[in-house]
């Protein structure tokens, strides 16, 4: 499984689109290698390539690496977690509420560590789940989005996505993220606006 993520991943980022075929194939012969173990790592990298090059596996498939994924997500970097939020929406697959209370844990613990983009990926992607994080979880993510606008890190389409998942997620972004950059933003955050998802895993 690692090693076809890897390949899948190279194939993604070069801009390699295999046939159908090859796909369904590849996803079925990496999920059928899950029981022998691979890297929560390597699972991530696998969903991030499939979603690059717009693949949905089928639905049992997709279950399935999604609980090797759970399993591990403690492990995955904050650049991981971010990637798997990213790739989950792209395939407009959202995950089940104990996949997502995991997913939202992490996120808070390592919400500090994630650059700008990542951190813009993230929060998009729990928006598009329609999750509901609780008051702790938003004032932990917020301090660390405020520590970002305050070193001019966020870009003004980061910015504008931020407020609009901000706001998805229950919190009021004017309290905290600078007024010209909602103001700049508007045709960004509306680009962000909800993207239908389907299924639960």
């Amino acid at each position: 499984t690692a090693q076809l993520a890897d390949v899948l991943a190279f194939m993604a980022a070069a801009g390699q689109t295999p046939s159908l075929d090859y796909m369904a194939a590849a996803v079925t012969r990496a999920v059928s290698k899950l029981p022998d173990g691979c890297p929560t790592s390597a699972v991530c990298k696998l969903l991030w390539a499939l979603a690059r090059m717009g693949f949905k596996p089928h639905p049992e498939l997709l279950h399935q690496l999604l609980a090797a994924l759970q399993r591990g997500l403690h492990l995955l970097s904050s650049q991981d977690l971010a990637d798997a939020g990213w790739a989950l929406c792209t395939l407009r697959h959202r995950p089940g509420n104990a996949w997502l209370t995991l997913f939202l844990k992490e996120v808070a613990a390592k919400a500090p560590y994630m650059g700008p983009q990542a951190l813009t990926d993230t929060l998009w992607a729990l928006a598009c789940f329609a999750a509901q994080p609780d008051r702790e979880w938003l004032k932990q993510v917020v301090q660390a989005v405020g520590s970002r606008a305050a070193a001019g890190a966020l870009s003004q389409q980061n910015a504008a996505v931020i407020v609009w998942a901000l706001q998805q997620l229950g919190f009021q972004p004017a309290q905290m993220v600078p007024a010209a950059a909602e103001a700049q933003g508007g045709e960004a955050a509306a680009n962000a606006a909800a993207v239908p998802l389907s299924g639960v895993a």
